[in-house]
């Protein structure tokens, strides 16, 4: 019997409770620490696993053995199960309207872990003191795991007000800044986001941050490979073939060309969109999943203020630190592009060491050709796919946006 793909969940524990299907990470999470490396920083686009992935490292640091026994980590002799008090922070479940408002949310995620582990922190005065309390407290059962999704929520939705972008960005800047000085408190740090802001705008105080974001060892942390949909999904394949009535194989290129392509390396390592995969293998059709997922409004705004062209922005040679890292007031388009997963590594030149980009797939391509178009001709969506149809009746080609005619 098949097991049923969680789509819309990204709480580890469940998933395992309920006998939904898990694609295992294990044996990377456990490649990364073995490096020794105790403070984490990962970017990846948005719904591409980033909280499932927190909510695995929390069961595992919270001792949760009997969660992964049938998983990778769960049959290596040698791993010493520990239990580690957690403080997870899921920012894009904030609330933010102004820079006070954001540092009230904060502190109330703290005074709710401070209460889940029965510690009183009430004489903490804001979030950095109260944080401070609360490591020391927890600390007396073991070191402590700090966990942040969606570090940078607060200030890409105000990327188009850089004003209120900025204030928010100290407020992160300053909280961020404590974690520096409960080092002996802890056990390790991990950090996820969407965008990397450089060091010095956000996690000034954090020089011990270890950016993994485009490391060979996380390379396919997140996402699937063709191993991976190969294993976890054969019997998803083997029932989408039928389905549309062609052989495995067959479709297995299909859905290559529409939802693989993402590269976040310099090794040729290719990981499929998670999202878009558990929607396929649910509906059973080819469709746009991520990109109508919502593209983010900062984007959109930013595009709005920059129009593009997709053919000019595909095959530009960049360096890691061009791509890596933006700031509020400096905002390449493909470095936008890059780190929300519009565009991703084509091929590494070791010699000259620099990244030619690309898009990453069908999906991709044919999205942004929309989104494109939409921006430059203000026209609605009902506007769109009437023009669409028109090219398709009259047999068009536009291959090179991935629109099938």
């Amino acid at each position: 019997m098949k097991k049923q793909i969680p789509v819309g969940l990204s709480t580890f524990s469940r998933i395992i409770k309920e006998g939904y299907l898990y694609v295992d990470k294990t044996e990377q999470i456990m490649r990364l620490f073995s490096t020794g490396e105790r403070y984490f920083f990962l970017s990846r686009p948005r719904r591409f696993g980033k909280s499932l992935l927190l909510s695995t490292l929390k069961s595992l640091f919270q001792g949760e053995k009997e969660l992964f026994t049938d998983l990778w980590i769960g049959k290596q002799k040698d791993f010493k199960w520990q239990k580690h008090p957690v403080i997870h922070l899921d920012l894009s479940s904030a609330q933010y309207k102004t820079p006070l408002e954001l540092e009230e949310n904060i502190d109330y995620m703290l005074k709710e872990c401070a209460k889940q582990y029965g510690v009183n922190i009430s004489d903490a005065i804001n979030p950095k003191t109260r944080l401070t309390a609360l490591v020391k407290q927890l600390a007396k059962i073991n070191t402590v795991v700090i966990l942040v999704d969606e570090y940078d929520k607060p200030i890409l939705d105000y990327l188009h007000d850089p004003v209120k972008a900025n204030a928010h960005r100290e407020v992160l800047k300053n909280f961020y800044a404590t974690f520096k000085t409960l080092d002996e408190y802890l056990r390790c740090i991990f950090i996820t986001g969407v965008s990397k802001f450089s060091k010095a705008s956000v996690f000034s105080g954090l020089n011990n941050l270890s950016e993994i974001s485009y490391n060979t060892e996380s390379a396919d942390l997140l996402g699937y490979t063709q191993k991976e949909l190969d294993f976890f999904f054969s019997d998803y394949l083997v029932d989408l073939a039928h389905k549309h009535n062609e052989s495995v194989d067959s479709l297995k290129e299909k859905i290559k060309n529409w939802y693989n392509g993402y590269q976040f390396s310099k090794d040729p390592i290719k990981v499929y969109n998670p999202f878009s995969i558990a929607f396929l293998f649910k509906r059973g059709e080819f469709q746009n999943y991520w990109f109508e997922s919502g593209t983010p409004t900062f984007l959109v705004e930013y595009i709005k203020r920059h129009p593009f062209n997709l053919r000019e922005m595909e095959n530009k040679v960049f360096t890691i630190s061009t791509l890596g890292t933006f700031s509020i007031d400096n905002l390449p388009l493909e470095t936008l592009f890059f780190q929300s997963g519009y565009l991703t590594i084509k091929e590494y030149d070791k010699q000259f060491d620099v990244y030619t980009l690309t898009y990453p797939n069908a999906e991709i391509r044919q999205s942004l050709s929309l989104l494109e178009l939409g921006v430059l001709t203000d026209a609605n969506a009902p506007e769109i796919d009437t023009y669409f149809y028109k090219l398709r009746h009259k047999k068009s080609c536009v291959s090179w946006y991935g629109i099938q005619l």
